[in-house]
């Protein structure tokens, strides 16, 4: 799979996981709605699938810090130069 496939199937996952949740009532621990993916994935994945969803959901959010910091040298440029 090509990486934008892999970051964009991350991402819908992640939705699906949150539609589950609200479909089975789920309800958060602490009433914090942030719970409610680890706590889905905690009752229902075993523990080696747990370490793996975490790692890519980690890798999901370096691709988007990775995109915004090499935006923001273009962005200070195009500022610079318009001045």
């Amino acid at each position: 799979m090509r990486p934008p496939v892999c970051h964009g199937a991350i991402v819908i996952g992640l939705g699906m996981l949150g539609l589950l949740a609200l479909l089975s009532g789920l309800q958060p621990v602490d009433g914090d709605m942030n719970n409610i993916i680890p706590q889905m994935a905690s009752g229902y994945l075993p523990p080696f699938a747990i370490g793996l969803f975490f790692i890519m959901v980690i890798g999901s959010l370096s691709s988007t810090s990775d995109s915004d910091l090499s935006a923001l040298p273009a962005i200070m440029m195009f500022s610079r130069t318009r001045a």
